[in-house]
């Protein structure tokens, strides 16, 4: 802890740096505080401030401890909200690092590190509590039957798939926590609120056990002994431990055993006293991750993902911050986790778009990772059998060190993998839309008492309402898509979440030709169920897997042999180890060739090359039959014979022919406002203030798009404009975008219209 404050006859006190929370960008910076005599502070404490002419109390945090100076103009530090710093020292260097990267205040950067049970509300008056933490919480449980609900649902009731959602989990589960019911997609407590005025839920208290493992029985588990290039991977890694920082990829198939080479060097860094995080894409999907590691590790386990409830999350990472909780498994969010001595952070399946954040402040747990590694010396390890073209190119070129795993473990083969015309299908008299070859495979795989995979990147019954008649397609009001079939009786907007009754007839010219059309893995379930006799199916999906426990319920009943079949969307595809499948099917595996993305590719080859590594990966070999129309794109042909490198040089070829990633970094610039004409305005104001910056440069220029609305011009009643900025200096183009907030910072402060920027997002959509 720190000293005494000095303080003598002079007026002379320790200082502190103090940035502002919930502050605005024009006061995003660090104010000098003067520390009063007996109080105690460090950096990473939270503060109550005296800020303004008015001398109104705000919440701060302390960024850093400053020489003794003349207090005569400084303010003191009203009252000391922490006990002991609440962000690590290296943290705090992390959140002034994603300032600068991701154009974000100092206070979004550091709430991103905090769980919600750790949030601090300061009133207007000076006043402030911490959040409750207590081990009771609100719950709520359905006031209606199921045979109601299902009533409400046929009358059309219902004008919002969140209420639906609701209580249809309520429905299920019977009483869920409120904030359990908030991690539902979408879900806000005032959508609760608004059900319980209508009389549809009821709410009560419970009494908690707040342990994300309650009910997990998992043995202790010796390691098996290692291939010959697990063992040679880990005498290149291990010693990387000692070294002050590092960066590698391990380049391995799936099925080669990354995930025990992961094990061995967490074990080794914990010789050495030192912590590790683990991320994955999504925690929630492959919960035999964290069974592996609490039958390696046991009770240093700690687990923080988006699935845990409000006080669970708090209670791991209070855990970890104590030093009781020291290998740490998480999705994105969990590179924050407050480890004192970090030794080692990897990443698996690095090329997933799920580390990268949508929302403010859009950071990449991928960047961030690198960025904490340098700063606390740990080692960083990439993992995938499917790199991100930038990930790999930085392996091509030397500045990270790659270490291959080219065979499976035990030698077993790869998967073979067939394409399927499904032009051809359609000649031969096929309408449906699953393979003669594939229906034939799923019969044989059934009767052999083995089991498939079916992957179908949509869901829903059905992609679209199409009246034949005039060609009207029935649409969401307040988005740009159209309305997704569910169940029947329900159409369904993916983004904003209306819901409205299936129409008769068609709203436009009244026509009773009005059908749907295409298919999600609601319909591919239904027809699979209704085609095989005796196959049962079990469908993994947002819609199938509501609720805290959705994917572990419906993957464990797979795994221990209740299904013969899985269908899902790409939840199916990431990471999941199931010995008895011997059979997957792609669907549609060219579809997203034409999504307008400039990684359509990339994304296409990496989700297919990864569900064809579910097949196969125990004794029994694996096959992989992919129907598609475009049997000729080189990323299809890649991926019948497992050839990343083929794939990666042909397109890191055209990624460099159209100065794009990783050549070029990527800034999108975007409006919004409900007044089409307000966004418009801003969108041109913008425009012209980057054409004239750019002139400035003096090295390579800016390559520079104009203002157009976005591929989903409306999303929740705002029209949206964009403008696309390139440039190979990040440097560069941070500067000019960090300028263009500052300058456009009175336009839309507080106003309707909104101006965001993000720098190299994941998708171009």
């Amino acid at each position: 802890m720190m000293g005494r404050p000095i303080c003598d006859s002079q007026g002379v006190k320790v200082t502190v740096s103090v940035v502002l929370a919930d502050s605005a960008r024009s006061f995003d910076k660090e104010y000098t505080y003067a520390v009063p005599e007996g109080m105690q502070v460090l950096p990473g404490m939270r503060v109550l401030v005296p800020f303004g002419r008015k001398k109104g109390l705000r919440g701060g945090w302390i960024t850093r401890l400053n020489p003794p100076k003349t207090t005569y103009a400084l303010k003191d530090i009203a009252e000391a909200v922490d006990e002991a710093p609440l962000i690590t020292e290296d943290l705090l260097k992390v959140a002034e690092w994603m300032r600068g990267r991701y154009l974000c205040t100092w206070h979004q950067a550091l709430s991103v590190m905090l769980p919600s049970g750790a949030r601090l509300v300061v009133q207007e008056n000076g006043t402030y509590q911490k959040r409750a933490n207590e081990k009771t919480c609100r719950a709520m449980e359905a006031a209606v039957s199921a045979e109601d609900f299902d009533a409400l649902c046929r009358e059309g009731a219902f004008r919002s798939l969140h209420h639906v959602h609701i209580l249809e989990t309520l429905l299920q589960e019977g009483l869920c926590t409120v904030s359990d019911l908030c991690l539902l997609q979408g879900v806000t407590p005032g959508m609760l609120l608004t059900l319980k005025k209508k009389g549809l839920v009821r709410e009560l208290r419970l009494d908690v056990d707040r342990d994300p493992f309650q009910g997990r029985s998992v043995e202790p588990v010796l390691p098996p002994n290692p291939t010959e290039e697990q063992e040679n991977a880990f005498q290149t890694l291990a010693p990387l431990l000692d070294q002050n920082g590092g960066e590698a990829l391990i380049f391995g198939v799936t099925g080669s055993g990354k995930t025990e080479l992961y094990l061995r060097l967490i074990e080794e860094s914990l010789k050495k006293g030192k912590g590790a995080v683990m991320l994955v894409p999504e925690i929630s999907l492959t919960p035999q991750t964290v069974d592996r590691f609490l039958g390696r590790f046991g009770s240093r386990v700690a687990v923080l993902h988006s699935r845990l409830s409000i006080g669970e999350r708090y209670d791991q990472w209070r855990g970890i911050k104590n030093g009781n909780l020291d290998v740490v498994v998480g999705a994105r969010s969990a590179i924050f986790a407050p480890l004192k001595n970090l030794g080692i952070v990897i990443i698996d399946e690095e090329h997933e778009g799920a580390y990268k954040a949508e929302s403010t402040p859009g950071y990449d747990a991928r960047l961030v990772a690198r960025a904490r590694c340098n700063i606390s010396g740990g080692l960083l390890l990439y993992g995938s059998a499917t790199p991100s073209l930038e990930t790999f190119h930085r392996a091509e070129s030397g500045t990270l060190l790659r270490v291959d795993l080219k065979q499976r473990v035990a030698g077993r083969p790869l998967p073979k993998v067939t394409l399927i015309d499904m032009k051809k299908e359609m000649q031969d008299g096929n309408r449906t839309n699953i393979s003669n070859a594939l229906k034939s495979r799923i019969a044989a795989v059934h009767t052999a008492k083995e089991q498939s995979i079916l992957l179908l990147n949509r869901r829903g019954l059905s992609s679209f309402m199409l009246c034949r008649d005039c060609g009207m397609v029935l649409s969401c009001p307040h988005c740009s898509i159209s309305l997704t079939l569910h169940q029947k009786d329900r159409c369904v907007c993916h983004y904003c979440g209306y819901l409205e009754k299936v129409p008769k007839c068609c709203p436009s010219c009244g026509s009773e030709q009005f059908i749907p059309m295409g298919m999600g893995t609601q319909k591919l379930e239904a027809d699979l169920l209704e085609s095989t006799q005796g196959l049962r199916v079990v469908r993994m999906d947002l819609d199938s897997t509501s609720g805290k426990d959705g994917h572990k319920k419906q993957l464990d009943l797979f795994r221990n042999g209740e299904a013969d079949l899985l269908v899902g969307t790409q939840m199916v595809a990431k990471g999941h180890d199931f010995p008895n499948v011997t059979l997957v099917g792609i669907l549609s595996a060219d579809a997203m060739l034409s999504s307008g993305d400039f990684r359509s590719s990339e994304k296409t080859f990496q989700l297919l090359a990864q569900a064809a590594g579910r097949a196969g990966r125990d004794e029994k070999p694996g096959e992989v039959l992919v129907q598609a129309y475009n049997l000729d794109h080189y990323c299809l042909q890649a991926v019948i014979h497992h050839d990343y490198e083929g794939f990666y040089h042909q397109e890191i070829a055209l990624r460099q022919q159209l100065n794009l990633p990783p050549f070029y970094h990527v800034g999108v610039v975007l409006v919004s406002s409900k007044e089409i004409t307000d966004a418009e305005n801003l969108i041109q104001k913008v425009y012209r203030y980057l054409r004239d910056a750019a002139n400035f440069t003096e090295t390579a220029p800016f390559m520079l798009s104009e203002p157009l609305p976005a591929p989903i011009s409306q999303m929740n009643g705002r029209f949206r404009f964009r403008i696309i900025l390139r440039h190979r200096s990040v440097r560069t183009l941070l500067s000019v975008l960090n300028i263009l907030q500052e300058t456009f910072s009175k336009e839309t402060s507080g106003k309707e219209v909104h101006m965001g920027v993000d720098i190299d997002p994941g998708s171009m959509l």
